[in-house]
């Protein structure tokens, strides 16, 4: 069932630190924690390497470890980007895969970190309704909730659950 169709959306921040430190910390891969508002905890998983092809790790949605992702990496370039795939949720998504790219490249003033959504609904004409409805604005926000994020721990070396992150800043789709 579904339109078989891979879907695509992307959003970029430019974070004002050089491009070697920003990959630093965004390949760190269980450490999303740190700088996702909506990860309150995040750990390497399955004695996966911390980083690199392979990496797994888990990410709880909510303070009470009910809600969590699973996610592996199947594609990395060092030092340019990596692609996950989610492996397991605690809820079912209404899509039958999906990846997510994060990419980085120097621009002027700092680092354009990049992250894409590539994915395929399921359910046909309703999965179609459920990506307009629920679907892109959930990973509209999620997106710009981590990137923001991203910029403010990359920048000041600040966790985001140590901040009230009051505004969405920068983040261009």
């Amino acid at each position: 069932m579904g339109d078989g169709v891979m879907r695509e959306m992307r959003y970029s921040i430019v974070v004002e630190a050089d491009k070697a430190r920003v990959w630093e910390l965004l390949s760190d891969f269980g450490t999303i924690d740190r700088y996702n508002p909506f990860v309150p905890k995040s750990y390497i998983i399955n004695d996966a390497p911390a980083r690199g092809l392979g990496a797994e790790r888990h990410c709880d949605l909510d303070s009470e470890g009910k809600g969590y992702l699973r996610e592996r990496i199947i594609e990395f370039n060092e030092g340019e980007s990596y692609t996950l795939v989610f492996t397991a949720a605690s809820a079912s998504l209404p899509v039958h895969e999906m990846f997510i790219t994060f990419a980085v490249a120097v621009v002027a003033g700092g680092t354009r970190v990049s992250m894409t959504y590539h994915y395929r609904m399921k359910y046909g004409v309703v999965g179609r309704l459920m990506e307009a409805v629920v679907v892109k604005p959930m990973l509209t926000r999620v997106a710009r909730g981590l990137l923001s994020g991203f910029k403010h721990y990359a920048e000041t070396g600040e966790h985001v659950h140590s901040v009230k992150m009051v505004e969405l800043v920068q983040v261009t789709p």
